[in-house]
Protein backbone atom coordinates (compact mmCIF):
# COMPACT_ATOMS: atom_id res chain seq x y z
CA UNK A 1 0.00 0.00 0.00
CA UNK A 2 1.34 3.42 -0.45
CA UNK A 3 2.46 5.60 1.71
CA UNK A 4 2.00 9.69 1.53
CA UNK A 5 3.50 12.55 3.28
CA UNK A 6 2.50 15.65 3.93
CA UNK A 7 4.83 18.70 4.55
CA UNK A 8 4.23 22.84 4.47
CA UNK A 9 6.94 24.89 2.18
CA UNK A 10 8.40 27.63 4.89
CA UNK A 11 9.18 30.83 3.31
CA UNK A 12 10.58 34.36 3.25
CA UNK A 13 7.20 36.93 3.60
CA UNK A 14 9.64 38.91 1.34
CA UNK A 15 9.29 36.09 -1.87
CA UNK A 16 6.66 36.03 -4.65
CA UNK A 17 5.36 32.67 -5.05
CA UNK A 18 7.35 32.90 -8.71
CA UNK A 19 10.62 32.71 -6.79
CA UNK A 20 9.82 30.43 -4.38
CA UNK A 21 8.91 27.74 -7.10
CA UNK A 22 11.83 28.44 -8.81
CA UNK A 23 14.15 27.99 -5.98
CA UNK A 24 12.49 24.79 -5.08
CA UNK A 25 11.83 23.39 -9.02
CA UNK A 26 15.49 24.23 -9.51
CA UNK A 27 17.27 23.38 -5.66
CA UNK A 28 15.36 21.51 -3.51
CA UNK A 29 13.80 19.09 -6.01
CA UNK A 30 17.21 18.50 -7.99
CA UNK A 31 19.39 18.14 -4.66
CA UNK A 32 16.47 15.78 -3.25
CA UNK A 33 16.80 14.01 -6.25
CA UNK A 34 20.98 13.77 -6.48
CA UNK A 35 20.82 12.78 -2.19
CA UNK A 36 18.39 10.06 -2.57
CA UNK A 37 19.07 8.47 -6.22
CA UNK A 38 16.73 5.36 -6.03
CA UNK A 39 14.94 6.62 -2.57
CA UNK A 40 13.35 9.23 -3.90
CA UNK A 41 10.00 8.89 -3.72
CA UNK A 42 7.89 7.86 -6.67
CA UNK A 43 6.06 11.57 -7.09
CA UNK A 44 7.17 14.47 -5.44
CA UNK A 45 4.16 17.12 -5.96
CA UNK A 46 4.47 20.90 -4.91
CA UNK A 47 1.03 22.82 -4.50
CA UNK A 48 2.07 26.26 -4.16
CA UNK A 49 0.11 29.15 -2.67
CA UNK A 50 -1.11 32.06 -4.84
CA UNK A 51 0.29 35.35 -3.79
CA UNK A 52 -0.55 37.41 -7.11
CA UNK A 53 0.78 41.28 -5.95
CA UNK A 54 3.24 42.45 -3.80
CA UNK A 55 2.36 44.67 -0.74
CA UNK A 56 3.91 46.74 1.47
CA UNK A 57 7.15 44.71 0.65
CA UNK A 58 5.26 41.02 0.70
CA UNK A 59 3.23 39.08 -1.04
CA UNK A 60 -0.17 38.13 0.83
CA UNK A 61 -1.63 35.07 0.13
CA UNK A 62 -4.73 34.67 -2.22
CA UNK A 63 -7.50 33.53 0.70
CA UNK A 64 -10.81 33.11 0.13
CA UNK A 65 -12.05 32.60 3.66
CA UNK A 66 -9.51 33.10 7.15
CA UNK A 67 -6.36 35.45 7.56
CA UNK A 68 -3.03 36.13 6.45
CA UNK A 69 -1.12 34.91 9.22
CA UNK A 70 -3.06 31.77 9.04
CA UNK A 71 -1.00 31.03 5.13
CA UNK A 72 2.68 31.77 6.47
CA UNK A 73 3.66 28.75 4.64
CA UNK A 74 4.57 28.94 0.59
CA UNK A 75 3.25 25.64 -0.47
CA UNK A 76 2.52 22.29 0.04
CA UNK A 77 4.26 19.02 -0.72
CA UNK A 78 3.13 15.65 -0.94
CA UNK A 79 5.96 12.67 -1.56
CA UNK A 80 4.20 9.27 -2.15
CA UNK A 81 6.36 6.08 -1.46
CA UNK A 82 5.93 2.53 -2.19
CA UNK A 83 5.19 2.14 1.60
CA UNK A 84 6.47 3.28 5.15
CA UNK A 85 9.22 1.10 5.03
CA UNK A 86 10.61 3.11 2.00
CA UNK A 87 9.55 6.51 3.45
CA UNK A 88 11.58 5.12 6.69
CA UNK A 89 14.40 4.23 4.25
CA UNK A 90 14.12 7.83 3.00
CA UNK A 91 13.50 9.28 6.08
CA UNK A 92 16.54 8.01 7.45
CA UNK A 93 18.70 9.16 4.78
CA UNK A 94 17.34 12.47 4.59
CA UNK A 95 18.30 13.01 8.12
CA UNK A 96 21.96 11.75 8.08
CA UNK A 97 24.58 15.04 8.89
CA UNK A 98 25.98 14.40 5.05
CA UNK A 99 22.29 15.37 3.25
CA UNK A 100 22.11 18.17 5.57
CA UNK A 101 25.57 19.68 4.76
CA UNK A 102 23.51 19.73 1.05
CA UNK A 103 20.48 21.53 2.12
CA UNK A 104 22.46 24.43 4.20
CA UNK A 105 24.16 24.97 1.65
CA UNK A 106 20.90 25.36 -0.55
CA UNK A 107 19.85 27.75 1.71
CA UNK A 108 23.04 29.48 2.32
CA UNK A 109 23.09 29.78 -1.66
CA UNK A 110 19.74 31.62 -1.31
CA UNK A 111 20.40 33.78 1.85
CA UNK A 112 23.77 35.17 -0.58
CA UNK A 113 21.05 35.96 -3.09
CA UNK A 114 19.39 38.38 -0.19
CA UNK A 115 16.84 35.96 1.74
CA UNK A 116 16.34 32.50 3.01
CA UNK A 117 13.60 29.74 1.93
CA UNK A 118 13.19 27.35 4.33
Amino acid sequence: MKFRFLFFITRNPSFSSAELKTHWDTKHVELLRSTMGENFPLTHSRHYIARPAETNGSWPAAVLVEVQEDFPYGGIVELVFPDEVAFQTFLGIYSAPRAAVGRRDVHRQREDEGSSIG
